[in-house]
This record gives structure tokens, sequence and C-alpha cells, in this order.
């Protein structure tokens, strides 16, 4: 579930993830979610052999843990989402490809780089259901946001050092049906900068 140089999910993690919140989701609002989604023999999986040294990969060296795979699940279903006024398919505003044509191990930023976009904004135009979703996460929603963007209305993300966003008055103008908290759990530590929510008062928090 976690790469062995990093302290990330893998992209296989995040799938599982997204199919527990989707099993939830579908559970508690009884809507309906396209089943391929959350089925993984909908995808074709692109596999880079010995490209992914983490974070903590780069602080012990290749010959301390070796080097990760990176896995891209793509789907082999046709998508058709929207960010801001751009259109297109979940991999193609979603998935950054540059940094996986040429493999570099001085880089321990390949998750971030491949799904940084996946932290946005996103409106399906293919949905089956009109559930808008906030997101409160940090980088660990990366590999569970290009599946949640695939099965549901809206999806919106606010970054865990953001969260002063989140205020009653940001509830109240994008009214979401919920508001998912998924996060690293040292970012809840004492003194953490992370998840600083602000404009609630101590009965409506």
């Amino acid at each position: 579930m976690m790469y062995k140089t990093d302290h990330h999910w893998t992209t296989r993690a995040g799938f599982y993830a997204y199919c527990k919140l989707e099993d939830y989701l579908t559970q508690i609002f009884q809507c309906d979610v396209d089943s391929r989604i959350g089925d993984i023999n909908n995808y074709n999986i692109e596999v880079y052999e010995k490209w992914h040294l983490g974070s903590n990969g780069q602080r012990t060296g290749i010959y301390f843990a070796g080097i990760d795979d990176f896995e891209l699940i793509v789907p082999k279903f046709e998508t058709t989402i929207q960010r801001e006024k751009t259109i297109g398919t979940m991999q193609e505003l979603v998935y950054n490809r540059k940094p996986l044509q040429n493999k570099e191990y001085t880089s321990r930023y390949t998750y971030d780089y491949v799904l940084d976009a996946a932290l946005g904004n996103y409106r399906n135009l293919d949905c089956k259901n009109d559930l808008k979703i906030l997101i409160v996460t940090d980088s660990y929603g990366k590999a569970v946001n290009p599946f949640l963007i695939m099965g549901f209305s809206e999806v919106r993300f606010l970054y865990d050092r953001e969260s002063q966003q989140l205020t009653k008055d940001y509830i109240d103008s994008y009214c979401p049906d919920i508001v998912i908290l998924m996060y690293y759990p040292d970012f809840l530590a004492e003194g953490s900068l992370a998840f600083q929510f602000q404009g609630f008062g101590d009965e409506e928090q």
C-alpha cells in the first residue's frame, strides 16, 4: 500500500481508498456511480519499472531500499471532465506524463509531479449523480482524487495548509453534499500548521 522509498500511498492504494469511499457514499446518499470506475479490470496499468526514488529513498540512497516501480492507472472507458474552462478526459487533465519520459533518480517528486493536478476543482460532465464533494487533504489525496473526479458530479479541493479557507461562508457558497478530510496523521500533531480551520464558532465545529 505504501512505496518502499516514500511516505505516500501507491496509486493502487489510492484506487483501493476510492473504492471504499464509493461504497460509503453510494450507501448513505443512495446515488448511482458508473460501475466501471470501481473495477480495476477497466483500466490499463502503465508500469514504469524502477522509476520512483521517494523522499525517504533520497535520504538513504538507492542501495538501501532499492527503487520503486511507479504505476499509472488509466481508464479504458471514455471520460469527460472539466477543469475551469478546459474539457477533456481524466488522463488528459489530471495526469502529467512529462516526468515519466526520462528517468531521473535525483528527483524524488515523481508522485507529486505526475499527480499534482489531481488536487484541483473538477466537474464531471458524464456523471450519473449530482453529488458535490469538498476534499480537504494533503498530498495523499493525489492518489485518490483521479477516481473521485470520475465518480461524482463535482469535486473541489482545499489543501491542508490552506485549510483556513474552509469557512462557513465557503461552505454556504459551495454547498457540498459532503466534506471529506483526508490527511497524513502527523499533520494533526501539536504545532502543525495544517488543518487550521477558521470562521467556525465552537458550536459549529
